[in-house]
Order: C-alpha cells, then sequence, then structure tokens
C-alpha cells in the first residue's frame, strides 16, 4: 500500500464513524421479521413524489399491487434540472401513469402538490380516509424535506385517528435514498426484482440524472447480505409508532432539542405583519422552527387583511416552557407553537385573564381560529374543557 494513502483511509474511517454516531444505529444481529401481508388486506403506499414508490417499496407493489392504493402528494415538477417545471410536472405525471400501468394496484392518486413545496400543504391528508386500510407504506425521512413532510402528514393523520379511538392501520416506512436506521420486518423480492427494476426504468427522465436502479438494487441487495443471504433481494421497512416522537423525526432529523440552549439553536427569527390595536399596519418577529414560516406569515397576513388586532407585547412563539398541566416539555420550546394576544385569551389555566369572542377585539374567534386551522395548526379552544387554552395554536397535535 502506498504511504500517501494512509492519511486518506484515516480521513475516511474518521468520517463513517461521525456519519455513524450521528445517525440511528441499525439494530444488530439483523434478524426483521418477514412482512407479511393476507390476502384481505388493503394496502395503502404514500409517495412523496413520482417514482419513490417505485424505488423504495417497488417489489411490495409486485407481489401485493392488487391489494394497493398508491398516492403520490407532488407532482415531481423540479425533478429535471434544466427542462421548464410546466413541462416536467407533465412528463412525470405520464411516467407515473406508465409505471400504474404495469403495476395495475386498486386504484393510484397523484395529488400534484407543488414539488419541494410539501410542507406549505400540511392539511393535503385531511380528508382522505385511512380508516379502509390495515397497512400504511410512507417514506422515510430523508435530507428532502418533501420527502420529511411526507412522512409527517402520515404520521399526525393516523395520530389523530388514534386520539379519537379509530381502529388505526399499521405504519412502516420504506427506504429510498439512505438505509433505514432501525429495520423491524422485511419482504423477499427476488423473484420480482426484474419487475421493479422495471417499475423504476419508467421514470426515464430521472434516470440519466441519477442512478436510482442501481441504488434500489444495491440496498435491497445489502438487506439480504446482512441476513446472511446473498443472491437474493429484501426490501426493509420498520414498524412504527403514529406519534409525537415520529413526528418530531420529520422536523429534527437529529433528534429533539433536550436542552434550552439547542431548542434556541433550532428556532429561527420570523417576521410576520399585523394589524395593531391602535388599527394600524405594522410587523413583529416570532421565533419559530425555520419550516413554518411561510405558512405563519400568510396567516398573520390573512388575520390582518380580516380586520384581526395582535397586540405584539403579547403574542410569542418560542420559550423552553412545560405544560402546566402534564409536566411535559411544551410544544413551544421545539418553535412549534404560537401564543396569541395572551391576556384577552385566557386559559383555564390562567384566571386572571379573559376570553370574550364577539366583545373583545383582541379574543380569539372561531372564525380567526380557522385560518390557522386552514394552515395546518390545531386550536387551543378545541381543547377539552379541563384543558381549554384559546390563546394557543400548534403545528402538530398535543
Amino acid at each position: 500500500m502506498k504511504k500517501g494513502l494512509f492519511p486518506l483511509i484515516a480521513a475516511v474511517l474518521c468520517a463513517l464513524a461521525a456519519s455513524c454516531h450521528a445517525a440511528p444505529r441499525l439494530k444488530y444481529p439483523f434478524i426483521p421479521e418477514k412482512l407479511e401481508i393476507a390476502p384481505e388486506e388493503r394496502l395503502l403506499i404514500v409517495a412523496p413524489h413520482p417514482d419513490d414508490e417505485a424505488l423504495g417499496a417497488g417489489g411490495l407493489l409486485a407481489l401485493y399491487g392488487e391489494q394497493c392504493d398508491v398516492l403520490v402528494l407532488t407532482d415531481g415538477a423540479k425533478g429535471h434540472k434544466g427542462v421548464p417545471e410546466d413541462i416536467e410536472k407533465d412528463v412525470r405525471a405520464r411516467q407515473f401513469l406508465a409505471e400504474m400501468e404495469l403495476v395495475k394496484p386498486r386504484r393510484h392518486i397523484m395529488l400534484g402538490l407543488p414539488d419541494a413545496a410539501l410542507w406549505d400543504h400540511k392539511t393535503c391528508l385531511n380528508d382522505f380516509d385511512m380508516s379502509v386500510y390495515t397497512k400504511v407504506f410512507a417514506a422515510e425521512c430523508d435530507a428532502h424535506p418533501d420527502h420529511a413532510a411526507a412522512c409527517a402528514f402520515v404520521v399526525e393523520r393516523l395520530w389523530g385517528m388514534a386520539r379519537r379511538g379509530e381502529k388505526v392501520p399499521e405504519l412502516y416506512l420504506y427506504e429510498v435514498h439512505k438505509p433505514l436506521g432501525n429495520v423491524s420486518h422485511a419482504l423477499d423480492i427476488t423473484d420480482v426484482m426484474e419487475r421493479k427494476r422495471a417499475f423504476i426504468r419508467c421514470h426515464e427522465d430521472q434516470l440519466p440524472q441519477y442512478c436510482y436502479e442501481q441504488i434500489a438494487a444495491d440496498l435491497n441487495s445489502l438487506r439480504a447480505s446482512q441476513q446472511n443471504k446473498p443472491g437474493r433481494f429484501f426490501e426493509a421497512y420498520c414498524l412504527v409508532e403514529p406519534d409525537f416522537g415520529t413526528f418530531a423525526r420529520a422536523l429534527f432529523p437529529d433528534g429533539l432539542p433536550q436542552t434550552p440552549a439547542d431548542a434556541a439553536a433550532c428556532v429561527k427569527k420570523i417576521t410576520v405583519p399585523v394589524l395593531t390595536p391602535e388599527g394600524t399596519r405594522a410587523s413583529m418577529t416570532l421565533e419559530l422552527h425555520p419550516l413554518l414560516e411561510k405558512p405563519v406569515q400568510r396567516i398573520f397576513a390573512e388575520m390582518a387583511d380580516a380586520g384581526f388586532p395582535v397586540d405584539p407585547k403579547i403574542t410569542g412563539g418560542f420559550r423552553w416552557s412545560v405544560v402546566q398541566k402534564t409536566g411535559v416539555v411544551s410544544k413551544h420550546a421545539y418553535g412549534l407553537a404560537v401564543d396569541l394576544n395572551w391576556e384577552h385569551n385566557a386559559a383555564v389555566y390562567t384566571p386572571q385573564w379573559t376570553h370574550a369572542p364577539g366583545t373583545d377585539p383582541l379574543s380569539v374567534t372561531p372564525e380567526i381560529a380557522a385560518i390557522w386551522k386552514r394552515h395546518g395548526f390545531d386550536w387551543g379552544g378545541d381543547f377539552p374543557e379541563d384543558s381549554r387554552d384559546p390563546m394557543h395554536f400548534c403545528f402538530t397535535l398535543r
């Protein structure tokens, strides 16, 4: 070995060690359960972009396509550098339809939301009925914001079902661009690997840019080798609970902040327009998670246009605190909540203040709350009577 290679090898090993420390650890020994699909089951595959379903769950679709519904959230219009988005959007749609002709699923839906802007459409699954499914498959959170958003939206939809006491389908994450940190289940797709490759090749304008077909094959081969089954192909899945911990993975890839200092480093100063109590147009600054910037700016603009006054002195976002009733860390501590005109929107734990919608112009009304809800926020005024909190708007369920 040439002497000059030693520093290079050392640097590579250090980088690998650092990446292993930062990423979720794969559990060893690698003995995942077999992913079992009964004939009567109905499955939903949720993909952020047209092609993600083929890359991550193409083998599942090849084996059980007739039991699957495929839901693609965005139009993929930014998927080819140098091609105008209005043209690329149509190309991606045609390629997805070509893939579905091969898959022949029960149903396929393409919502066509703007590529790379999925976080701006947090309510896109609110009216989608997931109660008819036994298993739901969503792409794991990775560096692409649309992948993180799609995962978070599915988690929250199922989380809401659970809180209402409804029967909730099992939720599995599948891997697309990177290996899952933890794997609970695996599916042997050796006999249908060529069909999966054919699904991927339908997205032909993607292949010259990225070696997606090879990446998928390498991942599936790796999952076989880890089980001491060389020469075969397995898709890997992770069964997760639809709860705040899973939702938070989309917002905090390195884990939830554990200290006030860590939390403060995760928020951003966001300028929003307001109509002051004196009736003048102005602006104020809120500290919130960066992903909330656009929706919150739209919300405050809509409130101002509706004539609702906001007092910046008694309105805020980020602060490190715990919920008085439960003692758990507040969503304010993660930059995911806003308290609005708090002295005029008393919670059950702030009897010194008031809440008089219709009488007090600074009190939140159902009409103002509806603006927040349209942008994906929950309102504390809808909380149970013993914890009602009309000043409070949160980007995720409590």
